[in-house]
């Protein structure tokens, strides 16, 4: 049960897919953490206040100075708080401001939040209901939390409303009276700021008076508060949208990489024939194309990973099998053939009738035959357990085809007639498969050639292809045959070649072999310049590989 758990894990948990979401939302966090940030802006705010009130300030000025009275007495020119006062509050009435007047002794002549001059009983405009829903109250709420955490307000003068109010009071007045305009900021015990500006009231450049017009940071916390309820809603928004592309990301990336694992595990239970063959001490790791740290990651790709590993051991190991396979089968026939041989040979060197010779002939050529049958079959079960065990080598194709030609003239009756690319054509692929190959190529021309006819061989390179052709002087392939000589067991000989000498698997070995290293074979004829067959010719094309 431990091996079963062990190679078997359970479905891991989408960590995929929790990281998609995750890296998305931390990006999208990135503007929202901005909010904290928000001093400059309301500092923008406070200034664009400030300059608007200090500009109201100045026209309210200019309007007083028409206010002026003459005094019959002394001759003096000064300000009718009466006037002002009416002008004050119609102007009230259309910006919002708070208006304060002082005259150039400092004392308080007029102010809009009181119904009389000197008068204690103050008028506060109170702030319109809200009817917000209680979402809304939520954010708002939040981003005067905000506000309070992204300002520092310690350096800030507090406000103090006093009874009796004077130019002592407040500095900027003072400036005024000097005759130059000033603003200030000063902060509330509840927190909210007032903002001031005090404007010299002049006639002919002579000081009557102080204008002073204050309001509090109602406007400019609507506004940051409107600006952060803009954020959240566009979070919200852009969360809702994030998800769901997410969510369609995760389950585009991770179902597709499941449903690959799963379908290793298939192939992986169809080919094992048991818990063994699973352990990693049958294949090296490094034989395995998926990488042991891979393997290790506790997420989908891990999980795919593994599946993949345990897939191709099992492939491993089926492929083995077959070379096993096929050797035992090769070893367990050839021990009675061979003992058949040698009771044919025994049998022959008594006298026979003719019809017992003939007899003895069929079944020595049947010997052989199956001698030759069963080494190919062994052959054709270890060429893929060798390409799967084996790294293929870079192989220059022309120098290959000429060190074959140097061994094998001394050994053939026919002639060889070269047509070498004078540039190396490198390949990837395995040397002695490639001269079994050209063995085989070069004995079935030599099989259909005359006994002193000629053997073509020849190497180029097209673009990415290189390609080697070996053409014999026979009598040529019928077109309808061009693809069945390279089916398994087909044969088709010439008449006077002696019966069991070829199995019918030897241009099938050579497909086997050419397509295992990505290429492709196939056959034809050549012509001479009448138009008539003047033979075969196998053509071999292989992936070029470029040396740079």
């Amino acid at each position: 049960m431990a091996i079963l758990q062990q190679y078997f894990p359970k479905k891991p948990k989408p960590r995929l897919s929790q990281r998609i979401l995750l890296i998305n939302l931390i990006t999208l966090l990135i503007p929202l953490i901005g909010i904290l940030q928000t001093n400059n802006y309301r500092q923008t705010l406070i200034n664009r206040e400030l300059t608007v009130l200090e500009t109201d300030a100045h026209i309210f000025a200019t309007a007083l100075s028409n206010s002026v009275i003459t005094s019959n007495t002394f001759e003096e020119e000064r300000l009718s708080p009466e006037m002002a006062g009416e002008i004050l509050r119609r102007f009230e009435i259309i910006s919002g401001h708070r208006s304060r007047l002082f005259v150039p002794s400092g004392l308080l002549v007029f102010d809009t939040n009181q119904r009389n001059t000197g008068s204690n009983i103050e008028i506060e405009i109170l702030p319109e209901t809200s009817y917000l829903g209680w979402v809304q109250q939520i954010l708002s709420g939040m981003s005067e939390w905000l506000l309070s955490l992204g300002l520092s307000e310690d350096n800030l003068e507090v406000y103090q409303e006093f009874p009796l109010q004077s130019a002592d009071n407040y500095s900027e007045v003072l400036q005024a009276l000097n005759g130059t305009a000033s603003h200030m900021v000063r902060k509330r015990d509840d927190g909210h700021l007032v903002l001031t500006a005090a404007v010299p009231v002049q006639l002919y450049r002579r000081v009557l008076g102080a204008l002073m017009l204050s309001q509090d940071d109602r406007a400019i916390s609507l506004a940051i508060q409107q600006f952060h309820l803009d954020i959240f809603l566009v979070f919200l928004a852009s969360l809702t949208v994030t998800i769901i592309l997410s969510v369609f990301l995760s389950r585009t990336i991770a179902r597709p990489l499941y449903r690959l694992a799963n379908a290793a595990e298939e192939i992986e239970q169809k080919y094992a024939p048991s818990e063994t063959l699973l352990l990693p001490s049958t294949i090296p790791i490094n034989k395995i194309p998926i990488t042991k740290s891979l393997s290790q990651r506790r997420d989908e790709i891990g999980h795919l990973a593994h599946s993949l590993n345990r897939m191709t051991r099992a492939l491993q190991h089926r492929i083995e099998s077959m070379e096993h396979f096929g050797a035992d089968i090769a070893h367990e026939l050839r021990n009675p053939i061979t003992s058949m041989r040698s009771a044919l040979e025994n049998i022959g060197r008594s006298p026979l009738s003719e019809a017992d010779r003939t007899m003895f002939n069929i079944l020595q050529q049947d010997i052989t035959r199956l001698d030759r049958l069963i080494y190919d079959i062994a052959e054709s079960c270890r060429i893929e357990a060798e390409f799967a065990k084996n790294m293929p080598e870079k192989i220059d194709l022309t120098d290959l085809l000429k060190t074959f030609v140097v061994l094998h003239t001394p050994l053939s009756s026919q002639t060889f007639i070269t047509q070498f690319n004078d540039n190396p054509v490198f390949i990837l692929g395995y040397r002695d498969r490639l001269g079994q190959v050209l063995e085989n190529l070069v004995n079935n021309a030599k099989s259909f050639s005359p006994p002193h006819g000629r053997i073509f061989l020849k190497t180029s390179r097209e673009k990415t292809i290189a390609k080697f052709s070996i053409g014999d002087e026979g009598p040529g392939i019928a077109p309808e045959n061009f693809e069945k000589i390279f089916e398994r067991f087909f044969s088709l000989r010439p008449k006077q070649e002696i019966f069991g000498h070829h199995s019918g698997l030897g241009l099938s070995i050579c497909r086997q072999i050419i397509e295992a290293l990505g290429g492709k074979i196939y056959a034809g004829n050549r012509f001479n310049s009448d138009g008539s067959v003047a033979g075969a010719i196998f053509t071999v094309e292989l992936p070029h590989l470029s040396v740079g």
